[in-house]
């Protein structure tokens, strides 16, 4: 089995075995507010226009644009108040030459205005008028029906996460539940004899298990369900049962722990004989993360993932996670957080293995400096003292002190 490290897989070719993995099926009807951070199951289609009236974008005077083409601040021009439109109102009263109607800011427009002159660029006039010192062309601080968002238009893809900058265009539209996908569900199991529940105080030789609780929280941020079913001892029994338990009720799996390749590191072997010929990763070209396992479970994907907490929180950010989103059904990744800004220090890879180096961002006069956090990927400290990740591809040997590098920021 170690000759299979030797083949390791580029983090895209991974990527791409996930086409085969579909979506799930699950479909929910949610309320708009309860829908937030779900994908959409279908399109989402404009029932009406909107705004559905021509509005006012300012407070100030509905005009014929032609009539006060001429105002100038010293030669204005003066037209009749022929009314107002408070918020709310509906006016039938068409506006005639020569005359404005005082609006509010979100007011219908009268017919016949075609345009909102600032009432800071007025003063009031004699008898009934008002005096306009500066010019106003047609469209201006003036949204027509179906301006902001046309009847029919296609507001939402199928497979798009609805987030907060949606809520407002989607209730004005008067879309107040929506179909998504149902979240994914997500078993996690930590694999070792060593391990102890988070609360438990530790024997000699025993460690807490907080990969588990670290994949929790990375599932639930990507919108998964998480489910931890807790510890297996490192028997090929005991994992035997655990695949075989969870791989009907779940639909994605991931073994934290085993997957590398020392003598009680069963999980290759029991993916292997559950998977048949699916075993389809063993060794992806990442540092750190080389040890990562993926197989396919008849449909369900499982990860066997490695122990130490940097390489298991990385492979997850980097390639559980894309996966993941793909089982609920979303067509577009998130666009990543990045920060452009310059090394502290020389950071180095092993050519042939797309390596992520966890950094800090420290202050450095005006500007920030990206430092990277001391460790192996064994020791917790090196993600509780990073504010991101710096990427070295694939075939360079690292970046220099001083180089402009992307931060993509996980805080």
């Amino acid at each position: 089995m170690s000759q299979e490290f030797l083949q390791l897989i580029p983090v895209d070719e991974v990527l791409r075995l996930f086409h085969r993995f579909r979506p799930i099926e699950r479909i929910e009807t949610l309320p708009l507010l309860e829908a937030v951070g779900r994908v959409t199951a279908d399109a989402v289609v404009a029932g009406e226009s909107l705004p559905a009236f021509p509005r006012a974008l300012m407070d100030g005077f509905a005009v014929r644009a032609a009539d006060v083409a001429s105002a100038r601040e010293t030669s204005p021009v003066f037209l009749r108040v022929a009314g107002e439109v408070a918020m709310g109102q509906v006016t039938q009263a068409s506006l005639q030459p020569g005359e404005c109607i005082a609006v509010a800011t979100g007011a219908m427009v009268p017919p016949g205005a075609d345009a909102v002159a600032m009432v800071e660029h007025t003063r009031p006039g004699p008898d009934g008028t008002v005096e306009f010192t500066r010019a106003a062309a047609a469209h201006d601080h003036l949204l027509l029906p179906g301006e902001d968002v046309a009847q029919g238009t296609q507001v939402f893809a199928a497979g798009r996460r609805v987030c907060p900058l949606d809520v407002g265009a989607l209730s004005a539209l008067g879309i107040s539940r929506l179909r998504v996908r149902a979240r994914p569900v997500v078993a996690i199991v930590s694999t070792g004899d060593e391990l102890v529940e988070p609360s438990a105080r530790p024997a000699p030789g025993q460690v807490r298990d907080t990969n588990g609780g670290t994949l929790h929280a990375q599932v639930q941020a990507c919108g998964g369900i998480p489910l931890l079913l807790g510890r297996v001892p490192d028997t090929l029994d005991a994992l035997r049962a655990a695949v075989a338990a969870a791989r009907g009720k779940v639909d994605l799996l991931l073994l934290s722990g085993g997957s590398s390749m020392g003598t009680r590191d069963h999980t290759a072997q029991v993916l292997s004989e559950q998977a048949g010929n699916a075993l389809l990763v063993h060794g992806i070209a990442i540092a750190p993360g080389k040890p990562t396992l993926l197989a396919d479970l008849g449909g369900v994907p499982a990860f066997g993932l490695p122990g130490h907490p940097v390489s298991s929180f990385v492979v997850f950010h980097v390639v559980v996670s894309a996966l993941l989103r793909r089982l609920a059904g979303e067509l577009r990744p998130p666009l990543p957080k990045l920060r452009r800004t310059r090394l502290r220090a020389n950071v180095v890879a092993a050519v042939g293995r797309e390596t992520y180096v966890p950094v800090r961002l420290e202050e450095d006069g005006r500007s920030l400096r990206a430092v990277p956090t001391l460790g192996n990927s064994a020791v917790h400290s090196s993600l509780l003292q990073c504010d991101g990740l710096v990427r070295i591809p694939l075939h360079q040997e690292g970046w220099a002190q001083g180089d402009e590098v992307d931060v993509e920021v996980l805080r």
